[in-house]
């Protein structure tokens, strides 16, 4: 604390300086001298002493206590130690030489994602303690699916496209509701995902977005379901009405989704249900003809469709060029692999195009759109389709709202683009339009997205110090071409200190001035203090709000030089530190022959504002002299007890070792 009042005291000279010379505007930044960390005693471990042992200690992530948990050892997958942590979390291992990958186990606890299941070590004869493992509390989700108030047996497929520990875009786990609709995720990593949803004569559907926060159970309520109709039928040969298997069978939903299916050994096929009556199928066999048709299923609850294919002898060529820029058209080339020679070259409308001429192969079919903007080639065989999707550009559909409220908000945000393994491109800021909920960003390409927003600056710069200002990130977007994303990033304001100072009867009606401070880190390690004033009612109310997250200290004082420090108030973004202050805080009046109190000023408030400018010249220097003097004093004796303290600890390591 002493060193914290010593800091402050240069500070506060100044500032009642200037508020006794009646300007009192204050913002100050000033370094100070980082002190070294005391050194870590190391923690005993009950073990076998006949040989030599590694140790380590597991935590929990999120609160950093102990988890007396199991840890498993294994060498190329093979389990070569395991062992239990006491309460402490504290675990030893034998130490053989070697790579080995390390875990742990503890009920209701999981890693904090895929890429953090297990981690690499190598142990040598220098090793003797292995980093922390960290586990967190297992995250949930619950929900129930239902058609009206009945509940629905459904499949649920969950697939990751972010963990918190940055594994993106992978299937987690498919598991199926009861009898009465429900079910519950359990053991799952803190991230966002997709839930994809399918039941028998129903729609199916994607919960897009979902985000769940380790230790955290999200229920999702009541899922209605969607009753649909369910084509089927048989995919024959038209000539020996033998049946075909592999058949790809696909439609596109309302959405824009391509629902599909193989036919079966047999021929047979079953499509997703659909609520669309009239459906666009398209179906595809190696040496047969598409079929592109259109059928009307009147809303029935199934629908039989029988398909008969015919063989082809050439290639067939499939366009859809879906980017919705004019001219529509795509220019297809075809080339034979082998002679490298362009034997097909046209501009083509979307459809079905038979090339009976091309025989044997293979040939490398590309399409690009007449814009020259999208292109995509497909390779076939004679007897196939080359099917040459161009989509059009991806978008993503962003509302930035305030984190605290959900309201809109205001500020600047950019992306980052990562295209596939290339380096990352990141925009310039842009500001967030005041006149709409969302923010359309379009023509983009596939790869990996960020968005960042920061609102407008909340801590005042300075002339040494930029003004500082939280970054708010949005988990990664993958994105392919002709995909619209949704993304809705929250946005952290600033943190507010309020509260009252209890004015004990002698400082009654004296005006109290009062700063709040923050300590910073810089870049090469030394600490520089950012201050701010705080205004302060006739009732010792205040409030100071647009604050950086971090510790605060508040140092209130009187222009007579009554004084109160109050130390360790942790502001959080979005979040109010509402106390109390007692302004008659007690201290010691002096430590080892120093005294703890600032010097005071021989005059009162009134004889101050009575004194000529030429009779405040002549004061203020000795004033501000007997300062300096106690501040060196003070900086003396906490030098001396640093020494004693790193002196002790330093004979507490050495009788360690000795033991």
């Amino acid at each position: 604390m002493k060193k914290a009042i010593v800091a402050l005291v240069v500070v506060s000279v100044a500032i009642l300086s200037a508020l006794l010379l009646l300007n009192f505007r204050t913002i100050t930044n000033r370094p100070e001298t980082e002190l070294a960390p005391p050194k870590n005693t190391p923690s005993s471990i009950s073990a076998d002493n006949a040989s030599p042992q590694v140790s380590g200690t597991v935590l929990d992530g999120m609160t950093k206590q102990p988890l007396a948990a199991k840890v498993i050892l294994k060498n190329n997958k093979q389990i070569v130690q395991t062992t239990e942590c006491n309460a402490s979390g504290e675990y030893a291992l034998p130490s053989h030489n070697g790579k080995y990958q390390i875990s742990a186990e503890y009920p209701g606890y999981v890693p904090r994602g895929r890429y953090d299941i297990s981690r690499s070590i190598e142990i040598n004869h220098e090793t003797n303690k292995l980093n922390k493992i960290y586990l967190w509390p297992e995250a949930k989700i619950k929900g129930r699916l239902v058609s009206g108030d009945i509940g629905i047996s459904s499949e649920l497929s969950f697939t990751y496209q972010y963990d918190d520990s940055n594994a993106e875009n992978y299937k987690f786990k498919t598991l199926s509701s009861d009898e009465n609709g429900n079910f519950i995720l359990g053991q799952a990593y803190g991230g966002i995902l997709d839930i994809e949803i399918t039941a028998d004569g129903f729609v199916p559907q994607t919960l897009k977005d979902v985000e769940i926060d380790p230790g955290q159970t999200l229920d999702l309520g009541d899922i209605p379901l969607k009753t649909g109709t369910t084509v089927y039928g048989i995919v024959t040969d038209a000539e020996t009405s033998s049946a075909i298997a592999g058949a790809r069978l696909e439609y596109t939903d309302k959405s824009g989704n391509i629902m599909h299916t193989l036919s079966a050994n047999d021929g047979s096929y079953k499509l997703p249900a659909t609520d669309i009556q009239n459906l666009q199928i398209s179906v595809v066999a190696n040496g047969y003809k598409d079929i592109h048709e259109s059928i009307s299923t009147h809303g029935q609850k199934t629908y039989e469709y029988p398909i008969a294919m015919s063989k082809l002898a050439g290639i067939g060529i499939l366009v859809s060029n879906q980017t919705g820029r004019e001219p529509i058209q795509t220019i297809v080339t075809v080339t034979d692999i082998a002679s490298e020679k362009v034997v097909y070259e046209k501009a083509l409308d979307n459809g079905f195009y038979s090339l009976n001429e091309l025989q044997q192969g293979p040939y490398l079919v590309k399409g690009v759109s007449a814009d020259k903007l999208t292109e995509t080639s497909a390779r076939v065989l004679a007897g196939s389709t080359a099917t040459l999707t161009l989509k059009p550009f991806a978008k993503l559909n962003v509302q930035f709202v305030i984190k605290k409220d959900d309201s809109p908000a205001k500020g600047t945000y950019r992306y980052i683009y990562k295209p596939n393994d290339n380096d990352e491109i990141t925009t310039n800021w842009t500001p967030i339009p005041t006149d709409s909920d969302t923010v359309l960003i379009d023509q983009l390409m596939p790869g990996s997205y960020w968005i960042e927003a920061r609102p407008d600056s909340f801590w005042e710069s300075t002339e040494d110090r930029p003004g500082e200002m939280h970054i708010s990130q949005s988990a990664m977007i993958p994105l392919q071409m002709g995909e619209t994303r949704f993304v809705k990033l929250a946005l952290t304001t600033s943190g507010t200190l309020r509260g009252k100072f209890k004015i004990p009867p002698k400082l009654a009606g004296k005006p109290i001035v009062a700063m709040a401070y923050r300590d910073s880190i810089e870049e090469d390690g030394s600490r520089s203090r950012s201050a701010t004033s705080i205004q302060v009612d006739q009732n010792g109310e205040f409030i100071t709000d647009e604050l950086p997250e971090g510790e605060f200290s508040i140092y209130a004082f009187t222009p007579t030089g009554e004084a109160s420090y109050f130390s360790g108030l942790q502001v959080k973004f979005d979040s109010d530190h509402v106390m109390d202050f007692d302004m008659s805080f007690s201290r010691k009046e002096s430590e080892n022959g120093v005294s703890l109190m600032m010097p005071r000023p021989t005059w009162t408030d009134e004889e101050f504002k009575a004194m000529s400018e030429e009779q405040k010249r002549e004061v203020l220097p000795k004033y501000f002299a007997s300062i300096d003097r106690w501040t060196e004093a003070i900086q003396e004796q906490e030098r001396y007890q640093q020494a004693e303290a790193q002196r002790i600890s330093e004979k507490a390591e050495l009788d360690i070792e000795a033991e």
